[in-house]
């Protein structure tokens, strides 16, 4: 059975079997419902002097979740007052910096901004693996420092210009090569005095009386 009660202002609907309030709006205009709530329909709801629209509890009454829109348009997601998430009204989704979009049940893939840089990191199980057949690393001008092709080359740039090129029997180098140390085919730098002597098959350090 239901009743309906004015109680100090408050307007009541009033389960007389469950001795419980089922619905209940304030002289200030608050609703609170108790038990499931089903909407058929479009529903509209407007935001508070706060901007947000829905607040939503956990039975405690402690920890609480609230939607807001801003004035453009966009849903924002904040944890009690905190901003933590927001769509714009052109369909883009921003997070602030430091919070992390996570993956894996570990937290295994996080991606964020901490303010000054962005991170992919793999933090968990296994390493990061990035799959395509053909990839580009770019810089902010859209132009090339790495490119990858499936099954054939792989190209390093240096001011958008190639310098160094894998081919299927080894590497191309553009420009000048500067190195250190030159290991021969035995892993040897040979020694002062020695020069590299091509046999066809191998390179080799020689001195110059060993070579014929």
């Amino acid at each position: 059975q239901w009743n309906l009660q004015l109680d100090g202002g408050s307007f009541k609907i009033h389960d007389t079997a469950a001795a419980a309030d089922r619905f209940t709006i304030t002289s200030a205009g608050a609703a609170t419902f108790s038990g499931a709530l089903t909407v058929g329909g479009l529903t509209s709801l407007a935001t508070n002097g706060s901007g947000y629209a829905l607040k939503i509890s956990e039975n405690s009454g402690g920890e609480y979740f609230q939607l807001g829109v801003n004035s453009y348009g966009g849903l924002e997601f904040y944890n009690e007052t905190t901003k933590v998430a927001e769509f714009y009204d052109t369909g883009d989704f921003k997070i602030p910096d430091s919070l992390k979009i996570l993956m894996g049940t570990g937290d295994d893939l996080q991606i964020y901004h901490d303010g000054s840089n962005s991170y992919i990191n793999e933090a968990g199980t296994g390493g990061l693996i990035i799959k395509g057949s053909t990839l580009y690393f770019r810089n902010p001008a859209d132009q090339d420092m790495i490119y990858a092709a499936s099954g054939a080359e792989v190209k390093l740039y240096h001011n958008n210009a190639v310098k160094l090129t894998t081919t299927s029997t080894g590497v191309t180098v553009t420009g000048a090569l500067k190195t250190t140390t030159i290991l021969d085919t035995n892993d040897s730098a040979g020694t002062n005095g020695q020069v590299l002597v091509s046999t066809g098959a191998a390179i080799d350090w020689k001195t110059l009386g060993e070579i014929s």
